[in-house]
C-alpha cells in the first residue's frame, strides 16, 4: 500500500506559465480644477484602453476606440506594463498638499506629453496635483487626457516667460490649497513614490516646515554670466525640476513680474533663482539621499559619447537603455528626450529592474566617460551571476527589495500535460503529491514533444492569469517529482528576503525556479560562489536557500512567476511565436529575463526534480549521487506522511 502511495506521490506536468498586469490602469473621470480670470484651463476628453498592435491593452485619449487604436500605433510603443498593480499611495497630511506643474508646449503634448502623463504623471496623481502648463491652446491640443493650463504667451525656448507665469499662476489661484509647488521640464521623469518620501520629509520636518523651501539641483550658473546674476556664489536650483514650499511662493509671488522684467539672462532656472534669493534670501539646496540628477551621455554597449546640441540650444539624446542603479534612486532623471524612453525607463523603475552592464569603453568621449564609470561604479545588478557571465567583470548583487504586501503560500498550479495517455497518468500523479500540500493543479493540455505548442499553451496561461490579476503563478511540467517535505521548503523559500522577498510586492518581484536539472561540479561550485557573496553581502543566512541562475541552469518543469514578470514573459513568447525561426529552449528565456534586470533565482536544494537515471518513478529515494547535485537529505522513501 505504501509503495502504492508513494508511485502516486511521484510527480510530473506542467510547463511554464506567464502573466501580464494592467489592473492599476484606470478609467477614472478627470477631475477639475479652478479657474482663473486670466488664465484658461483646458479638461478634455478621459482615459479608454485600446488595443495595441502586438496585443497589449494601453491608455490612450481620444473620442472614439478607433481614433484610439490610432493614436495607439503613434506615439504609445508596446512595453510590458505602463502602470503598477498596487493601491495609491499613501498621502501626507491633507489632500493633495503637492502642486506639481509640467513646462511643455502644444507640439509635445502628443508624444513626450502624453508619455509623461501616462507614466509617473499618473502615479504622482494618487498623491498630487499633476497640471501641465503651455503657452497657448489651439485644437490641437482637445484630445490631451491631463489638466491643462494656458499661459496666454508663445511656446518659444528658452520658456523664461512661461516659467514666471506658472509661477504667479500657483500664487495667484493656489497658494491657500497647497503646501508644496514643484516645477518639473517636460523632459524630466519623476520618481513618484520617492517625491512622495520626499514630501512628507518637507512637510513634517521642522528645518523645512517652518521658514522658506528651496530644494532642486544646485547650480552656480555659467561662469561669463556668474558676477552679472548677482548671486554673490549662492545657487539656484537647475531647470530640470524643483521644489518651493507655500511661504516662498507667497514671499515671490507678488515679485515676479518684476524680477522677469529686470531678468540678465535668458534663462528661466538662474533668473528664478535671482528672485527667490532677491526675496527670501533663500539658496537651492539638496537632499543627499533625495537626488535631482542629469545624465549627459548616450551609450551604446560599452561606448558612451555626449549628448548633441539641436536648435535654439536644446538637446538630442537617446536615454540609456540599461540605466543604472543611480539613476533608479533619483527624485528626478533628466533630461528624456523620447516618448519610449518614457515607456521603457517607467516599467522599468516600478519593476525595480537592476540590468546587467557593459564595462564602460576607454575609447569613449573622454568627459562622457567620466561620468558613465562613476555611475557604474556605484550601482549593483539583480544578478550578479549573469554579470560575469555577460560582460566578464563582477557588480555587486542589489539588496532584495522590501516586502510591500503579506507572504501568501500558492494555492493554485498550472500543469503542463502531453495529451496522451502517459500525460495523463502523470498530471494524476502530480495532482495527488499537490493535494497532499495543499495545492490545487489545473490541467494545461499540449502536444507531447511541440515546441509550438508549449509556448502557445504558456502564452495564454500567462495571459489569463494576467487578466485575472493574480499575484504569481506557479507551474508545474506533468512530469515533474515533489520533494517530500515540498510545501515546508518553498515556504521557508517565501521567507526569505533574498529568496522569496520579490515575490511580496507588488510589481517588484521575478521568477523562482523550485528545480533544475542536476548541475556538473562545475556549475556547483559557481553557485555554491554565489550564495557565499550573497550571505556575505547580506548578511542574512537564509540567502543560501537560492541562488541566482546561470545560463546554463536547465529545468522549467517547476517554477513560481510573480507577475511583475507576466509581461516580459507575454512579449518574450510572442516574439517567438510571431517568428517563422525555430523557437529557443523555453529556459532561455531566464537568461533573457536576468539580463533585462529581474530577479530570477532558483531553490538549492532544489524543491522538484525530473525522473531518471538517479530517481526511479516507483519511488522518490535520494541516492547518494543525487542528494550531492539536488542538495536533498531523503533518509528514507517519500510517503503520505512525510510533508
Amino acid at each position: 500500500m505504501s509503495r502504492k502511495v508513494t508511485r502516486l506521490a511521484v510527480l510530473a506536468c506542467m510547463g511554464a506559465i506567464a502573466l501580464l498586469v494592467f489592473s492599476s490602469i484606470s478609467s477614472d473621470s478627470p477631475v477639475a480644477v479652478e479657474h482663473a480670470p486670466t488664465i484658461k484651463e483646458v479638461m478634455r476628453s478621459p482615459k479608454i484602453l485600446a488595443a495595441h498592435p502586438d496585443g497589449e491593452l494601453v491608455p490612450v485619449s481620444s473620442h472614439s476606440a478607433k481614433a484610439a487604436a490610432s493614436t495607439a500605433k503613434k506615439i504609445i510603443p508596446s512595453t510590458a506594463a505602463l502602470a503598477t498593480s498596487r493601491p495609491a499611495s499613501t498621502k501626507p497630511a491633507g489632500d493633495q498638499d503637492i502642486v506639481i506643474g509640467v513646462l511643455t508646449d502644444p507640439d509635445s503634448l502628443r508624444t513626450v506629453g502624453m508619455a509623461v502623463y501616462t507614466t509617473w504623471a499618473r502615479e504622482a496623481e494618487s498623491f498630487a496635483k499633476v497640471l501641465f502648463f503651455i503657452g497657448s491652446c489651439s485644437s490641437e491640443v482637445e484630445g490631451f487626457p491631463g489638466k491643462l493650463v494656458c499661459l496666454d504667451t508663445p511656446d518659444i525656448y528658452p520658456p523664461q516667460r512661461k516659467v514666471f507665469l506658472m509661477w504667479k499662476y500657483y500664487h495667484d489661484n493656489l497658494l491657500a490649497n497647497h503646501k508644496l509647488f514643484m516645477k518639473v521640464d517636460h523632459d524630466s521623469y519623476v520618481n513618484a513614490p520617492m517625491l512622495l518620501n520626499l514630501a512628507h520629509i518637507l512637510l513634517a520636518d521642522p528645518k523645512f516646515a517652518k521658514g522658506e523651501t528651496y530644494v532642486g539641483l544646485p547650480a552656480t550658473g555659467r561662469v561669463e554670466e556668474r558676477k552679472a546674476l548677482g548671486l554673490d556664489g549662492k545657487s539656484y536650483c537647475s531647470g530640470l525640476g524643483y521644489i518651493l514650499n507655500r511661504e516662498s511662493v507667497g514671499k515671490i509671488g507678488p515679485h515676479l513680474m518684476t524680477c522677469l522684467a529686470g531678468a540678465v539672462s535668458n534663462h528661466s532656472d538662474t533668473e528664478m533663482g535671482r528672485c527667490i534669493f532677491s526675496h527670501t534670501k533663500t539658496q537651492c539646496r539638496a537632499l543627499p539621499k533625495y537626488v535631482f540628477r542629469q545624465v549627459y551621455y548616450q551609450q551604446e554597449n560599452g561606448m558612451v559619447y555626449p549628448m548633441k546640441l539641436i536648435r535654439g540650444g536644446q538637446m538630442s539624446l537617446k536615454f540609456l537603455r540599461m540605466p543604472k542603479a543611480t539613476h533608479f534612486d533619483s527624485v528626478i532623471l533628466h533630461p528624456l528626450k523620447r516618448a519610449e524612453d518614457f515607456y521603457r525607463f517607467h516599467k522599468q523603475t516600478m519593476s525595480r529592474l537592476r540590468p546587467s552592464q557593459p564595462q564602460i569603453s576607454q575609447e569613449s568621449n573622454a568627459v562622457s566617460y567620466r561620468q558613465a564609470v562613476k555611475d557604474l561604479e556605484s550601482t549593483c545588478v539583480n544578478s550578479a551571476t549573469r554579470q560575469r557571465e555577460l560582460f566578464k567583470f563582477a557588480l555587486p548583487e542589489c539588496p532584495p527589495p522590501e516586502k510591500q504586501v503579506e507572504p501568501v503560500f500558492p494555492t493554485q498550479a498550472y500543469v503542463l500535460t502531453p495529451a496522451d495517455m502517459d500525460g495523463q497518468m502523470q498530471f494524476e500523479r502530480l495532482q495527488y503529491s499537490l493535494q497532499s500540500h495543499g495545492i490545487t493543479a489545473t490541467r494545461v493540455s499540449i502536444v507531447p514533444d511541440s515546441k509550438a505548442d508549449y509556448y502557445r499553451a504558456m502564452y495564454s496561461i500567462f495571459r489569463n492569469s494576467s487578466l485575472e490579476g493574480v499575484p504569481m503563478a506557479l507551474v508545474f511540467e506533468a512530469h515533474a517529482v515533489l520533494h517530500c517535505r515540498f510545501r515546508n521548503r518553498l515556504s521557508q523559500l517565501l521567507a526569505s528576503p533574498r529568496c522569496g522577498g520579490h515575490l511580496h510586492t507588488y510589481q517588484q518581484g521575478g521568477v523562482l525556479l523550485l528545480g533544475a536539472e542536476q548541475p556538473t561540479s562545475a556549475q556547483l561550485s559557481r553557485i555554491d560562489e554565489d550564495q557565499s557573496r550573497a550571505v556575505s553581502q547580506q548578511h542574512d543566512p537564509t540567502a543560501t536557500l537560492c541562488y541566482n541562475t546561470l545560463s546554463s541552469t536547465k529545468g522549467s518543469f517547476a517554477a513560481l512567476y510573480h507577475r511583475g514578470s507576466f509581461g516580459e514573459m507575454l512579449s518574450w513568447l510572442h516574439a517567438h511565436i510571431r517568428s517563422k525561426a525555430d523557437p529557443p529552449s523555453f529556459q532561455s528565456v531566464f537568461s533573457h529575463l536576468a539580463e533585462k534586470g529581474y530577479i530570477v533565482r532558483g531553490a538549492l536544494p532544489n524543491l522538484a526534480a525530473l525522473p531518471g537515471s538517479n530517481l526511479q518513478l516507483h519511488e522518490v529515494v535520494a541516492t547518494s549521487e543525487i542528494a550531492a547535485h539536488l542538495r536533498w537529505s531523503i533518509p528514507t522513501t517519500c510517503n503520505s506522511t512525510s510533508v
